[in-house]
C-alpha cells in the first residue's frame, strides 16, 4: 500500500487526484511550534528515506498522526532534534537524497536522520541553503531541479543531471516566494510528478516539463493557478 503525506492546506480537489494512485492519504497537522507558513509542512516535520522504506519524525509529532503512521503500517523513528519556530531550529528534517547524496546544512541536521544515511552509505554534500529539500526536486538517482545556485553547482560536480530554474515566482503564502520542491511530489513507483499548481503560469514551467517528460515522469497539475509551496509530498 502506498500512502502519501501532505500538508493538512493542500485542497480537497488535490487530495482526490491523488487518491487515484495512492491507497491512502495522512494529512500533516499544524505544529504550533513552527511559524505559519510552513507549520503543515511534511517535509519540515519529517524525513522520509525511499531505500530503507522508513520514515523520521520530529519529537513533537501530533499523535493522532502517529497513530495513522502506525495504522498504515509504516515503520517510523524520533528524531532528536526538537523543531523551533526560527531559522535554523526548523530545518532539522528538510533534507534532500538524490542517489548516494544528500543535500544540507550539515551543522543542523537530525543526528538520527544522519546516521540513518551514514549506515546505508550515503554521501553528505554540504550546502548553505538550509531548507534543502523545499529548494529541490530529485528524480530518481541521477537528477535534480532546483533554483539555488550551489545546489546546481554541486549536484553537478557529483555526476547528477541538473536542471537550474531561475529563483522566484513560487508563492508561499506570507512568506516572499517558495521552492520548486515544495510545491510538487514525486511518485516513483507511477513515474508521476504531482505539481500543486500549473506550469503554464511559472516561468521556469517550459524547461521544468522537458526536464522531467525526457526522463519518462508525467506531469499531473492540481490546479490551473500559480504554483503554490505546502511542502513537499511524500510517497511511502
Amino acid at each position: 500500500m502506498t500512502t502519501a503525506f501532505i500538508s493538512e492546506e493542500l485542497d480537497i480537489e488535490a487530495e482526490k487526484m491523488l487518491l487515484k494512485y495512492v491507497e491512502n492519504v495522512i494529512k500533516i497537522k499544524k505544529c504550533g511550534l513552527l511559524y505559519h507558513s510552513i507549520s503543515s509542512h511534511p517535509d519540515i516535520q519529517m524525513f522520509f528515506f525511499e531505500k530503507l522504506r522508513e520514515v523520521i519524525v520530529h519529537p513533537d509529532m501530533d499523535p493522532l498522526t502517529l497513530e495513522e503512521i502506525n495504522k498504515a503500517g509504516i515503520s517510523y523513528y524520533t528524531g532528536s532534534k526538537n523543531l523551533e519556530e526560527k531559522y535554523p531550529g526548523n530545518i532539522s528534517y528538510n533534507i534532500a537524497v538524490c542517489g548516494r547524496y544528500y543535500f544540507h546544512h550539515l551543522k543542523y541536521s537530525d543526528p538520527v536522520v544522519m546516521d540513518k544515511l551514514n549506515s546505508a552509505g550515503m554521501e553528505g554534500i554540504h550546502i548553505n541553503q538550509g531548507y534543502a529539500k523545499c529548494s529541490i526536486l530529485t528524480l530518481g538517482d541521477d537528477a535534480l531541479i532546483t533554483s539555488d545556485d550551489q545546489v546546481a553547482s554541486r549536484a553537478s560536480h557529483t555526476g547528477l543531471s541538473v536542471l537550474k530554474l531561475p529563483p522566484g515566482d513560487i508563492l508561499l503564502p506570507g512568506q516572499s516566494y517558495g521552492f520548486v520542491g515544495g510545491c510538487t511530489g514525486v511518485h516513483e513507483g507511477e513515474k508521476t510528478i504531482f505539481l500543486n499548481g500549473s506550469l503554464d503560469r511559472y516561468a521556469g514551467g517550459e524547461a521544468l516539463r522537458k526536464f522531467v517528460v525526457e526522463r519518462g515522469y508525467q506531469v499531473i497539475e492540481f490546479h490551473k493557478g500559480k504554483l503554490t509551496d505546502v511542502g513537499s509530498i511524500f510517497f511511502v
